[in-house]
Order: structure tokens, then C-alpha cells, then sequence
């Protein structure tokens, strides 16, 4: 019951809340000789640490094609009520890399998406 009840003060937040203020970027940086990007919304006025939440996409979608779809779910909205940081990183050709199995074989270059993260 206490998840339904948390589940229904999310839903009535973002149907009562105000456009976004948070401030999105794009930032780039190399690991292991890969440039890695994500966005990173930062909302406005927060001042000092704060939780941090990953929105990590589908195979062969982008941090962009995740940012839009989440936008009009209202995240960064949450974000800037509640305080917290998004990051949409991008999975180096769209597809993530996360376990040893027969698809992450398949995947050339090897990439560390987990150190990535």
C-alpha cells in the first residue's frame, strides 16, 4: 500500500506541476579512447549534493530520444520539485553493453558501459 500511495503523490506532482526550469546540458568526455556523452539536467537554484538518477535508454535510442521522451513524462519537472540531478547518458552505438553474455560478444568494440555509468 505504501508504494500505491507514493505512486499516486508522483502522478498528482507532475499533473499540478509548472514548467521545467532545470537546466540541461550536453556533456562529452573519453573513456577508453570512446568520446561518451549524456545530458545532465541540473535543477535551477540547487545548491550543494544531491541525489543523482540515471535514465538510461532502449536499444537504438540516444540521451536526446530519451531526454524527449521523458520530458513530456515530466522527469526533469520532478527533478526540479524534488530536488534531485538526471543524467540521460548514450550508449556508444546505441546499444548498451552491460553483461558478459553471447549478445556482448557480438558487440565490436568492446566498451565498458558499466565503468561508463
Amino acid at each position: 500500500m505504501p508504494l500505491l500511495r507514493f505512486t499516486l503523490l508522483i502522478v498528482a506532482a507532475v499533473s499540478l506541476a509548472a514548467p521545467a526550469l532545470a537546466d540541461t546540458t550536453q556533456v562529452t568526455f573519453e573513456q577508453d579512447g570512446l568520446n561518451r556523452t549524456f545530458l545532465l539536467t541540473v535543477p535551477d537554484g540547487l545548491d550543494g549534493p544531491a541525489p543523482l538518477v540515471l535514465a538510461l535508454h532502449g536499444v537504438l535510442e540516444t540521451d536526446e530520444s530519451m531526454h524527449e521522451r521523458v520530458t513530456r513524462t515530466r522527469l526533469d519537472v520532478l527533478a526540479e520539485r524534488f530536488g534531485f540531478v538526471v543524467a540521460y547518458p548514450s550508449a556508444w552505438g546505441r546499444v548498451w553493453n552491460l553483461s558478459e553474455g553471447e549478445g556482448a560478444r557480438q558487440l565490436l568494440p568492446k566498451r565498458a558501459d558499466i565503468a561508463f555509468l
